[in-house]
């Protein structure tokens, strides 16, 4: 591979590399690679990343030697990647924040793929191109706007069938649509595609160019022939990919050594690494207390972010799998009077959470659920303030499924949900209670 990787230009060189990669992978051999840390250093950072990819099938999660192998050679390369940036290589998990932002500025080998299509066969056209261990499908598509305009739209899927949920997909992207003289006219555009854009289904590019514009002679965008010529460049970010598999299935120990990094994650790659089965923790409380952390840090600006993103921030407790130690940590850590700004606008999201995950992470899938609501609120050693109360009946009202404005739940609704936790004998005198505390906003004696 380093022989080959020294002939750039040599095209029976590059394609002898491919198929080395691609026997690497099926074979037994890629162990041996990626564990030899020195060597691998010194391949290029396309033939690791490819390599890299194919390791998530090839050696089981809970192998830790293997896994732990892989991360640090990881962890290294990310490392001189910060140090050439900032002449810094401490806390080097921040950089995943950024890191996939090097695909707008890099083009790798065989990351470059022709489309050429008959112009009346675009809508609907579709190909699949393979590009660094991982397959995508392309779909083209013909539609109208709002006024009535018609755009050619690109669609990029990266295929979930060969990954798994705990690979993060990211992906540089850029596409040309080339006239037939490869001079004048040529429409083109680069993007960055995350993990959230493929699973909306809205990686690619929408508007590609008008079909009044694609169609104009004077463009010269249709061939003699007839088609339509496109290049896309599809350039995959494995490095994030593997970064987010290692940090879930090894999140305690992770948290232990680099909290501040994990505090300092965008909120999609937070949300990403929180709502996942595969989360290795020991306790959900700990879950819990990372979001209470991130949301309430002083710099954190809650106007920047839409409101659906915190809600899914929020979604990702196991709330059936916590305790209420763990909820009265929460409530000191986010009632705060520092935090008196944002907590209104946290109380809105959870308002519109949806019901919540009730299943349990891999790590504690022997475990019966800790923590049911209404039980706790009759426990003789919980305590909590009457904003404290006040919130958690509103939390729990939403759980049932009711209106967020006027948490319309009544007395029976209340009364069986209590029955359930609690027992029949006081459930009445409870939900009459309970139901006057949620209609009048106030809390006089429990």
């Amino acid at each position: 591979m380093k022989l080959l990787e020294k002939h750039e230009d040599c095209e029976p060189c590059q394609a002898l590399k491919e198929y080395v990669l691609g026997t690497l992978c099926e074979q037994n051999f890629l162990e041996c690679v990626l564990l030899a840390e020195s060597q691998l250093n010194e391949l290029s950072e396309d033939a690791m990343e490819i390599l890299l990819y194919k390791s998530v099938y090839n050696i089981d999660s809970d192998d830790a030697t293997r896994l732990h192998g892989l991360w640090k050679v990881v962890n290294n390369w990310i490392g001189k990647y910060q140090e050439e940036l900032s002449q810094t290589r401490e806390h080097s998990l921040r950089m995943l924040n950024t890191i996939a932002h090097r695909k707008m500025n890099s083009e790798s080998k065989g990351c470059t793929f022709d489309i050429i299509v008959p112009k009346h066969e675009l809508h609907g056209y579709s190909c699949t191109v393979f590009s660094m261990g991982a397959n995508f499908e392309v779909k083209l598509s013909v539609a109208e706007d709002a006024d009535g305009v018609s755009w050619l739209g690109l669609g990029l899927d990266m295929k979930e069938d060969e990954l798994k949920p705990s690979w993060y997909r990211a992906c540089g992207f850029q596409y040309q649509v080339i006239s037939e003289d490869c001079v004048f006219a040529c429409c083109e555009q680069s993007s960055l595609h995350f993990d959230k854009d493929f699973r909306k289904g809205v990686a690619g590019a929408r508007r590609v160019i008008s079909m009044e514009e694609l169609s104009n002679p004077n463009n010269s965008y249709v061939n003699s022939d007839g088609s339509i010529h496109i290049q896309i460049r599809v350039e995959p970010d494995h490095i994030t990919g593997f970064s987010m598999h290692y940090i879930i299935h090894n999140f305690q120990k992770v948290w232990e050594e680099q909290r501040d990094a994990i505090l300092s994650f965008g909120i999609e790659l937070l949300t990403f690494i929180l709502k996942q089965d595969a989360l290795n923790v020991e306790e959900e409380g700990l879950v819990l207390k990372i979001i209470c952390l991130w949301l309430t840090d002083e710099c954190l600006d809650v106007d920047l972010f839409d409101e659906q993103d915190i809600i899914e921030l929020l979604s990702c407790v196991r709330w059936n799998f916590t305790n209420p130690a763990d909820m009265e940590r929460a409530f000191e850590i986010i009632h705060g009077p520092r935090n008196g700004h944002a907590m209104n606008f946290f109380k809105q999201c959870t308002k519109k959470m949806s019901p919540p995950n009730d299943n349990p992470r891999d790590s504690y899938q022997d475990r019966s659920p800790t923590f049911q609501a209404w039980q706790s609120l009759f426990r003789d050693d919980w305590i909590v303030s009457s904003s404290q109360f006040q919130h958690m009946l509103e939390y729990m009202s939403n759980m049932l499924g009711n209106s967020p404005e006027n948490m319309n739940v009544s007395k029976s609704q209340l009364e069986a949900q209590i029955s359930q936790e609690v027992g029949a004998h006081c459930a009445s005198h409870c939900a009459n209670f309970l139901h006057t505390v949620l209609h009048k906003h106030e809390v006089r004696c429990l």
